[in-house]
């Protein structure tokens, strides 16, 4: 009996060992009591916990992952943490959300556009248009908040409670906060008409003589994913599809490449990193140049405490070095992206050192994608923790 304790405790202790841990308790900034009923998650994956009674909570992940930790509550400012592995043991403290219902002031502004039309922009550019897109169900589609700025042509959307978001193609449930959503309006055929319009006839002339379309955006989520059938060959294989255009994908087979490559170039320089991201579907571009040797511009390395590859770009290299001058920040390199389907994207480098988890995930948000890449919504959104397994089952439909 006593070795069999042992032999349970010592298992126990590996598990620990590999999982990854994140414990504390969470309080009320003004009174200093805990605070139960917090949903505490990684964002963008399926790792979530609640506080209990007495704010206690225990967060734990497989692996180590590329995400901040989010804290959420409805009746309290949400609060994020970076580098959530570095904190354990630690007290989080929620600041209760301000009522601004006496300061509100009500202002009038021309909108030509009835909430149908900006819903269906606003679904266009959040969930995408993709078959998986479309499939997707918004639960509580009331709770969105749509305002359309006539003057700068700028549709802004917000939402009263976290929204639900049921993607029947991929079989996730996907909990949703928006930080903040707008989209550049432009219109097509005919110009809009003018806020001395006549009110009835505003509907007619749009239907009639425009079409508003979408021509720039930005928005920012944070979120946590519900897997509603965990067993599904068939969910398995769409989402392993999803995931071979991702940028999660190019990464990961990226850097492993590249690690390979690195280990052999007294043997056989640059055949395993070609063939391999070929194999992957992938490959890279320097201007207009095939890259090769992706050595000669990148080092990669291990960081076991991290758990992850670093990605450093070498100095005075020639990768299409430029200087933004609508931000006025440097642009390290600029790659190009091409998919095995000939769909092309480019990723633009603000900074020239950034981490690669288990995953494919990337620690930073100084990666600015173009093309195909950057179409990636939330119908095509995968959780951060999702593993890449294609050899489970037969091909999907």
């Amino acid at each position: 009996m006593k070795h069999l304790l042992i032999s349970i405790a010592f298992c126990c202790n590996v598990i620990l060992l590999y999982a990854q841990t994140i414990q504390g308790t969470v309080y009320d900034s003004k009174t200093g009591e805990a605070l139960p009923g917090v949903v505490i998650f990684l964002d963008g994956t399926s790792v979530v916990t609640t506080s209990d009674n007495n704010g206690k909570f225990i967060l734990v992940a497989k692996n180590r992952i590329n995400a901040n930790l989010v804290f959420r509550h409805l009746s309290y400012e949400s609060l994020v943490i970076e580098n959530p592995f570095e904190h354990r043991g630690e007290a989080f403290v929620l600041k209760e959300k301000t009522n601004l219902i006496n300061e509100a002031v009500v202002v009038a502004y021309y909108d030509p556009l009835s909430r149908a039309e900006k819903m269906r922009i606003f679904k266009e550019i959040f969930l995408g248009e993709s078959v998986a897109a479309k499939s997707c169900i918004i639960l509580n589609e009331d709770d969105i908040m749509l305002r359309y700025d006539d003057r700068m042509k700028i549709l802004h959307a917000d939402a009263r409670n976290p929204l639900v978001v049921e993607n029947r193609y991929l079989g996730y449930r996907i909990t949703i906060d928006i930080k903040y959503f707008q989209v550049e309006i432009t219109y097509s055929n005919a110009v809009p008409p003018s806020s001395s319009a006549v009110g009835s006839s505003i509907t007619s002339v749009l239907s009639n003589n425009s079409v508003a379309t979408p021509s720039s955006f930005s928005y920012k989520i944070s979120s946590f994913f519900e897997d509603l059938s965990p067993n599904s060959i068939l969910f398995e294989n769409r989402r392993n599809q999803i995931y071979e255009r991702s940028r999660e994908y190019f990464w990961l087979s990226f850097v492993r490449d590249s690690l390979v490559n690195e280990r052999s170039i007294g043997y056989f320089r640059g055949s395993f990193i070609r063939s391999s991201l070929m194999e992957s579907g992938f490959k890279v571009y320097n201007k207009s140049k095939e890259i090769i040797y992706p050595e000669d511009y990148f080092i990669v390395i291990d960081d076991p405490i991290q758990q992850a590859k670093v990605v450093l770009i070498k100095p005075d290299t020639d990768i299409d070095r430029r200087q933004n001058i609508a931000s006025e920040r440097n642009i390290y390199g600029v790659m190009g992206i091409r998919a095995q389907n000939r769909i092309d994207s480019e990723v633009i480098f603000l900074t020239n050192r950034f981490f690669v988890d288990h995953a494919g995930n990337i620690s930073t948000n100084d990666l600015v994608y173009m093309g195909d890449m950057s179409h990636q919504r939330v119908g095509v959104m995968l959780p951060r923790d999702f593993i890449y397994n294609p050899f489970n089952g037969s091909t999907a439909p």
